[in-house]
C-alpha cells in the first residue's frame, strides 16, 4: 500500500507540473500557414518541413459580413451540420457559449476552431484535410465539406518533443482546449 501512495503522490506532482507547463506564457502557438478551403487544397507542400510532434491549432476566419459572433456561429453550425459526414468531430455547442467575459468575441478576426495532438502533426493535419467523407477514420474531413469552401483557416503548432508523449500530451491538449475553447471537437 505504501508503494501505491508514493505512485499517487508522484502522479499528482506530475499532473501539477504539466498544468504549470501548459499554462506558462512561454508555451505559444507558432503560425505555420493560412489556407483557403477548396477541393484542391492539400497543404502537403506548405507542411513538408513540419516533421514535429506536439499540439496543432486550427482557427477559422470570421467573415466580416456578420454583425456578431452569435450570427456567425449559427450560420457556421448550419453549414457544418449540413455536410453529412461520418466519424467527424461535432460542434462543441457548450464552447460556443463559454467564451471568456474578457474576450470581445465579436471583434475577433480568427475564431478558435479545433485543437489536436499528434506525434506526426503534418500527417494528422493532412488527414483532417483530405480524408474522404465516408472514411471510418475520425477526422475533420474538411475537403468533403463543400459548404465551407472559400472559408479561410490558419494552422499553428506548438512543438513538444518528449519521450513521455503518451503520459503528458493528453493533459496538455485538454488544458489548451479549455483555454482556447475551439468550436469543434471534444467538449
Amino acid at each position: 500500500m505504501e508503494d501505491f501512495k508514493t505512485i499517487e503522490e508522484s502522479l499528482e506532482k506530475l499532473n501539477a507540473d504539466i498544468k504549470d507547463f501548459a499554462e506558462s506564457k512561454s508555451l505559444v502557438f507558432k503560425v505555420i500557414t493560412p489556407f483557403t478551403l477548396n477541393s484542391e487544397v492539400t497543404l502537403e507542400e506548405k507542411l513538408k518541413n513540419l516533421n514535429v510532434k506536439g499540439i496543432y491549432f486550427l482557427e477559422i476566419k470570421k467573415n466580416n459580413e456578420y454583425q456578431s459572433f452569435d450570427a456567425w456561429s449559427k450560420d457556421f453550425k448550419k453549414k457544418w451540420d449540413n455536410d453529412k459526414i461520418i466519424k467527424t468531430p461535432k460542434i462543441a455547442e457548450g464552447r460556443l457559449k463559454m467564451r471568456p467575459q474578457s474576450e470581445n468575441i465579436d471583434s475577433l478576426e480568427w475564431i478558435p476552431f479545433y485543437i489536436g495532438k499528434s506525434e506526426k502533426i503534418k500527417d494528422r493535419v493532412v488527414q483532417h484535410l483530405t480524408k474522404p467523407i465516408d472514411s471510418t477514420t475520425s477526422a475533420l474531413k474538411l475537403r468533403g465539406r463543400k459548404s465551407l469552401y472559400g472559408m479561410e483557416f490558419r494552422l499553428s503548432v506548438i512543438e513538444i518533443n518528449t519521450d513521455y508523449y503518451d503520459l503528458v500530451m493528453h493533459k496538455i491538449e485538454q488544458i489548451l482546449r479549455n483555454k482556447y475553447n475551439p468550436i469543434v471537437g471534444k467538449h
